[in-house]
């Protein structure tokens, strides 16, 4: 009888813990914040503070630059899950330096836009971004190359898809984030709980002629390469694949992502 209360008592915790995971998932996969950092304030004076407006009617915080000649790629960068653009001002002066167009977007559910996120809303997002880039700014497709960070790279990966671009770029991404965190969470049937599957290995195989750069660290804890490695094979031609053996998640600047992209974007965009 006492062993049979026991396994009652682990059933019960079991399926709470179960419906708590579900509940709150998406406080573990995205993580708000409220700034809305200014580009001067981080050494780039020569970039703009815009507002992109939402596919509802939402203010996208954003910072922006036009490329320095029309037959240039203009990148449009969406980040990882945590953090704001003041952490990647030192990516995006490199990227705007080199000439390129950047419009750096960060997230409905940050700088005060007031969003909540959802995959839906985050890939409907980028959608109206790729749409004030040609309405606004005359950025076609055929110069648009859609850079995605982790989290991000289940945006642009999406709009791949659709042949929004005519390259994309995967910085430490992942074929679905149902099979990340199925390998955070062993003990949960997790990859069926996730509401938010960000399914890049089929939106990837559908992006025929787009060119593809994925790019991953060795070392990263949080995307295991494997799950660059899985993108990578699902993807449709043409694609490149560079898993840099001294990096982790956020450090490929450091370890040769500087070249690679600048090398991609030569061949793909030659002048």
């Amino acid at each position: 009888m006492r062993m049979m209360w026991v396994l009652v008592a682990l059933a019960v915790g079991y399926s709470a813990l179960l419906g708590g995971m579900y509940v709150g998932q998406r406080g573990l996969m995205y993580h708000p914040n409220d700034r809305a950092p200014m580009p001067a304030a981080y050494g780039l004076a020569d970039m703009a503070a815009v507002q992109v407006p939402a596919h509802d009617g939402l203010k996208l915080h954003g910072w922006w630059k036009a490329p320095r000649e029309a037959s240039l790629p203009t990148l449009l960068y969406f980040h990882g899950n945590a953090g704001n653009l003041d952490d990647r001002a030192g990516r995006a002066r490199f990227l705007i330096d080199q000439g390129y167009g950047l419009l750096m977007l960060t997230y409905r559910y940050n700088a005060g836009a007031g969003g909540a996120p959802s995959e839906e809303a985050l890939i409907a997002d980028g959608r109206a971004s790729v749409d004030w880039l040609g309405q606004e700014q005359a950025i076609t497709r055929d110069t648009l190359v859609l850079y995605g960070e982790s989290l991000g790279s289940g945006v642009v990966s999406a709009l791949a898809g659709e042949g929004r671009a005519a390259a994309v770029i995967i910085d430490g991404g992942y074929d679905s984030a149902a099979n990340v965190a199925q390998a955070a969470y062993p003990f949960v049937p997790a990859k069926w709980l996730l509401k938010d599957k960000f399914d890049n290995a089929a939106h990837l195989a559908r992006a025929e002629g787009v060119a593809k750069l994925i790019v991953h660290g060795a070392r990263d804890r949080i995307v295991p390469p494997s799950r660059a490695t899985a993108l990578y094979q699902a993807a449709a031609e043409p694609k490149r694949l560079e898993i840099l053996e001294n990096a982790a998640h956020s450090d490929l600047y450091e370890h040769g992502m500087v070249d690679l992209l600048r090398d991609f974007l030569a061949e793909t965009f030659p002048q």
